[in-house]
């Protein structure tokens, strides 16, 4: 009997944890681009060349909880034939810790420049000096009041031509 008891137990204590160590991927901050392509422009002087895309980004929060998203420009993937790399990633440290925070069911749309150079010693930099391609966004956030690390969410991927 007290054999068939602490089987019994084992298994329930079993199942409570392994139940406890599954999640179900939690919702997610949703990051939409206005656009299928975008036209990006090129400017400077003798010394440093910058590219600029613009692009309107719509946010959406379709959970039930506040959501803290990073305020510094997003960062931009592009693919290559080695996958998707970070294009160009903005000196957030220098922007400072702001974030936007964007309550249950909301949504927020804006119009995005995504600058950096393209030759010379200007900062940051566009992977390879290259403009043009396939790009994707990517945010970072945090559900408000979590602590720890922030959560990735990317737009699907957009043409970029000059």
């Amino acid at each position: 009997m007290k054999r068939g008891l602490a089987t019994a137990l084992l298994m329930l204590v079993s199942a409570a944890c392994s139940d406890s160590l599954t999640t179900a991927p939690r919702e997610a901050l949703v990051v939409s681009v206005a656009s299928p392509s975008v036209v990006a422009s090129r400017s400077g002087s003798d010394q440093v060349t910058w590219g600029q895309i613009p692009v309107e980004v719509t946010l959406r929060n379709p959970t039930a909880s506040t959501i803290r998203v990073q305020s510094c420009a997003p960062t931009a993937e592009r693919e290559t034939s080695a996958g998707w790399r970070i294009a160009l990633e903005p000196f957030c440290a220098l922007i400072g810790p702001g974030y936007i925070e964007m309550l249950p069911g909301s949504e927020r749309t804006t119009k995005t420049l995504i600058s950096g150079a393209l030759a010379g010693p200007g900062g940051p930099e566009f992977l390879g000096g290259v403009l043009a391609g396939r790009y994707r966004l990517l945010y970072r956030y945090s559900i408000a009041g979590e602590t720890g690390d922030m959560d990735e969410a990317r737009s699907a991927p957009f043409e970029v031509t000059e």
